[in-house]
């Protein structure tokens, strides 16, 4: 069987074609058409409506710009919102901060 392959359009004319090795999950609901792969280099790779969302190898850079920025601007905060976050990673950043008691 062929392996998939995710398209990911950075710019008009610059594209970054993924190979993934399979494909670990998917979903149709009413709102979005949700898909998971799993590629060699990347790890997990979630895809949404057909466009590439985020991979585990690079997720973390990603995050740690989203909850260790805000924080220092706020060093004593103690309970914090996550608004969308849907796949936990800016949750788990700001659980890192020893003062953060609620999330």
């Amino acid at each position: 069987a062929a392996k998939p392959f995710i398209e990911y359009q950075l710019q008009r004319d610059v594209a970054y074609l993924f190979g993934m090795n399979r494909m670990l999950f998917e979903v149709e609901t009413n709102y979005q058409h949700i898909q998971v792969y799993a590629h060699r280099y990347f790890g997990h790779v979630l895809v949404i409506d057909g466009s590439l969302q985020i991979t585990e190898r690079d997720e973390v850079n990603y995050h740690e710009m989203t909850a260790h920025v805000p924080m220092n601007y706020i060093p004593d905060a103690k309970k914090v919102l996550v608004i969308g976050g849907g796949d936990a990673g800016a949750l788990l950043r700001l659980l890192e901060h020893k003062n953060v008691e609620a999330a």
